[in-house]
């Protein structure tokens, strides 16, 4: 059954989070073989320097938590490094995607605060943990301290707040077919087992048609390696109207952020790049089709809602 889960932000000295953090402790005793085999890592997991919290609520009642602090290497020096403590969720609520969503808030409170670097600390035991780290985009790095010589911690980082925005050319063909055929499975709501081949045929011509004749201007959007969103945008003309004397037309689509990078502004930045292609081609007038999760977005960017189009489907 799927989880209604509510997150809120807030600092160190929340009850709830207390709780939750004593939850924890016993939770990693337990799995170590008791408190005096985890003694040297008490000192580190104090609460007093945490004032960023993320809880997770079902109703009223507290069932996970994470936060962060800043990491400091050297005295008076901003170096702009926070590190995650204190990630934890109750067990009966484990398998819904909460330690992600509280992962992700974390993210996003670090990337407002300036922080250009999260880096946490874990171990070989913590199995589960390890594995959300390394689907988040986290990487083992050398034990750092007071870590370095706690040969049983494992270390790892994460850069944050540095996508890179590539506009693709013909190179980057397969990739965008590809995309194109995850948006479009993702928008229709399709499962795997639905033949796109298609759909995948005609897309690659369509590609190559109008990224040779300069009809068509997709972006990708990486964090290191991996693709975490898409955007393009389609020229057209029409007959020329008294509101558009030109008949130059620009239709948006193949919308997609990654669910991980949600609510980060990165569609909201795609949208900027796009829209720059159309005034760059004199292009006044632009329209897109959005899903129920997009309408705000576009509506917060200043899109209007369209009313006198109808539309016929030949058979």
């Amino acid at each position: 059954m799927k989880k209604d889960i509510r997150y809120i932000n807030t600092d160190g000295n929340n009850k709830d989070f207390i709780i939750l953090c004593r939850e924890l402790d016993q939770f990693l005793n337990q799995l170590v073989g008791g408190e005096n085999n985890r003694a040297e890592y008490i000192p580190y997991n104090q609460l007093d320097d945490i004032h960023n919290v993320v809880l997770a609520y079902d109703g009223q009642f507290p069932v996970g938590c994470a936060s962060f602090k800043q990491y400091i290497r050297e005295k008076n020096q901003n170096n702009h490094i926070a590190e995650i403590k204190r990630v934890f969720v109750r067990e009966q609520y484990r398998g819904f995607g909460i330690s992600k969503e509280l992962m992700n808030n974390l993210e996003i409170q670090a990337i407002k605060q300036g922080y250009k670097k999260l880096i946490l600390e874990s171990g070989e035991s913590l199995i589960a943990a390890m594995n959300l780290y390394k689907r988040l985009g986290y990487q083992v790095i050398a034990n750092y301290e007071p870590y370095v010589d706690m040969p049983k911690s494992i270390c790892m980082e994460k850069v944050i707040g540095c996508y890179y925005y590539k506009k693709a050319t013909i190179d980057d063909l397969e990739i965008l077919v590809n995309s194109r055929i995850k948006v479009l499975r993702a928008a229709n709501k399709l499962t795997e087992n639905v033949d796109m081949s298609e759909v995948e045929i005609y897309s690659r011509t369509y590609y190559i048609n109008s990224l040779t004749n300069d009809t068509h201007v997709a972006y990708l959007v990486y964090d290191g390696d991996k693709i975490i969103g898409t955007g393009g945008i389609s020229f057209y003309q029409v007959m020329p109207t008294y509101h558009n004397a030109s008949g130059k037309k620009a239709y948006i689509m193949n919308m997609y952020t990654h669910p991980d990078y949600r609510r980060r502004k990165i569609a909201f930045k795609m949208l900027d790049l796009l829209v720059e292609e159309a005034k760059s081609r004199e292009i006044k007038q632009i329209s897109l089709e959005a899903t129920d999760e997009g309408k705000l977005l576009y509506k917060k960017y200043g899109f209007t809602q369209m009313e006198n189009e109808w539309e016929f489907q030949s058979v």
